[in-house]
């Protein structure tokens, strides 16, 4: 229930137009793992036309800016929250949608699946599947492997391991996990913390030397073009790269996915000349929120959110690229592959809060105190809602 996202071919009820909108008064900033948005809190009923979800009353955010959050010629309209409620905003008093979900069947939706099939030839559309408590068989081509949730706020889990052409790279574990691992159907690229970033980048440029090494492209934000890249045989040249997955402390499974998922066509008006040429984007980037396992990753794999396990369920599906997921096999204890931040680290930031505290006590003293008078003379109220840009790091305890 919001309005349509300039550039979408779908008309969604205007606020105006809806006779169960509730407006409840607050404004709500939210950060993403790319890009932000802010709209208006209010209560409507919410119905996800072609599919199996139940029809509830929850309390939905008119998006009324964003930047950098929808992707250009996408035609997305909106996003619907599919995490624990930890990370609701502005607070906890918020109904969301998988809570009013799981409220109208009684407590039995136990798994949310999605089949991200990528985009379709020529169009470059994206298109796919979502259930709500049910698995489609017929979508499936092999079987399913778990991924525990760490913590239930995200869809938090823990990497082990990742290769690039079958070689390790020489970090500890725990540095894929800084400060957390996350799956997200959200987020487009593969994203990973800037040291791992570097050295995946490395790897790929020494197997294949597409453009200079300053070139945008290898930041995962410009695009390459070339006549060049007309050949099929550009994704061949790069190599895999393969994720390894905590089931529990000592077991893992791996997830390898090839240049066609993460060397991404570009499907607009400004990606081609009448040359014929092609441009790509590569579909990895930097991040400072730890790593992101988005599109480039699930496109391919059908992936189960298991509420009653807290397990992230994947498994190959009969559309999209091809990603290769292995048997579990027997692991050494994975436990310190979570990151902890450092503790001496921490000692420093808390002395130095104190020292900072004290000298702000004594500036602050005479002035509240002059101040005194003025408060009691006018009301003050609490600020409806709250932003809470911290929980893209922080788990909140």
């Amino acid at each position: 229930m919001r309005r349509k996202h300039p550039g979408a071919s779908l008309h969604l009820p205007e606020r105006q137009v809806s006779t169960t909108l509730r407006p409840l008064h607050v404004s709500v900033d939210v950060p993403y793992s790319q890009g932000s948005w802010r709209g208006e809190l209010v209560s409507d009923v919410v119905r996800l036309p072609e599919t199996n979800a139940p029809t509830v009353r929850c309390d939905v955010a008119l998006i009324q800016r964003s930047t950098n959050f929808y992707i250009n010629g996408s035609e997305w309209q909106g996003i619907v929250g599919l995490a624990y409620r930890q990370l609701a905003l502005p607070n906890s008093s918020v109904t969301t949608w998988p809570e009013a979900a799981q409220q109208a069947l009684l407590g039995r939706l136990n798994t949310i699946s999605v089949v991200l099939c990528g985009p379709q030839p020529r169009t470059g559309r994206h298109h796919g599947y979502i259930e709500f408590g049910e698995t489609r068989a017929e979508l499936l081509a092999g079987q399913f492997r778990s991924a525990a949730i760490f913590r239930p706020w995200f869809f938090e889990t823990i990497v082990t391991n990742l290769t690039v052409g079958g070689q390790p790279l020489p970090l500890h574990c725990d540095r894929f996990n800084k400060p957390k691992t996350i799956v997200d159907t959200g987020t487009t690229n593969l994203r990973l913390p800037d040291e791992v970033f570097r050295e995946v980048v490395s790897r790929l440029q020494q197997a294949a030397p597409l453009a200079e090494p300053a070139h945008p492209f290898w930041t995962g934000k410009g695009r390459l073009c070339a006549p060049a890249f007309n050949d099929s045989a550009l994704w061949d040249r790069l190599p895999n790269i393969t994720l390894s997955l905590q089931t529990d402390p000592t077991s893992a499974f791996d997830v390898t996915i090839t240049a066609r998922s993460y060397l991404r066509q570009v499907f607009d008006d400004a990606s081609g000349d009448d040359e014929g040429h092609r441009c790509f984007t590569l579909g990895i980037d930097s991040s400072n929120i730890g790593t992101v396992l988005g599109v480039v990753v699930l496109e391919g794999l059908y992936v189960r959110f298991n509420l009653v396990k807290k397990a992230v369920e994947l498994a190959p599906s009969v559309c999209g690229p091809e990603v290769i997921i292995s048997e579990p096999y027997t692991t050494a204890d994975s436990g310190e592959c979570a990151y902890k931040a450092s503790s001496a680290y921490n000692r420093t930031v808390h002395i130095a809060m104190y020292v900072l505290g004290g000298m702000l006590v004594l500036i602050c003293v005479p002035l509240l105190m002059a101040s005194l008078s003025c408060l009691r003379s006018r009301p003050w109220r609490r600020p409806p809602g709250r932003d809470n840009f911290s929980l893209l790091v922080d788990f909140p305890e």
